[in-house]
């Protein structure tokens, strides 16, 4: 198919489809979804813009980490440009 889609209705994909943004036969980006996750394949990287504000609805957040323990868990160094602000810090090492 060529050309735009346009629907007043929802798309629905098999199982295990995606929607890709290139070449049908190359993965170098796609959005896919499975049982319980979607995920976003953006080659080198993804851009979220939004007006206000980015929100996750989610119990914990991890960056380089599947399997956070608490509720943003960072692998590796983190950096900041403006100011820490917490009610309690806590540093080990």
């Amino acid at each position: 198919m060529c050309g735009d889609i346009i629907s007043s209705g929802d798309i629905h994909l098999a199982t295990d489809s995606n929607i890709y943004f290139n070449e049908p036969s190359s993965t170098d980006q796609f959005i896919t979804g499975r049982d319980s996750y979607i995920s976003i394949d953006g080659d080198d990287y993804i851009n979220l813009y939004a007006d206000s504000s980015v929100k996750f609805h989610t119990p914990a957040v991890g960056i380089g980490n599947t399997t956070p323990p608490e509720v943003l868990t960072v692998e590796g160094n983190i950096s900041a440009s403006g100011n820490i602000i917490a009610n309690e810090i806590t540093a080990s090492g």
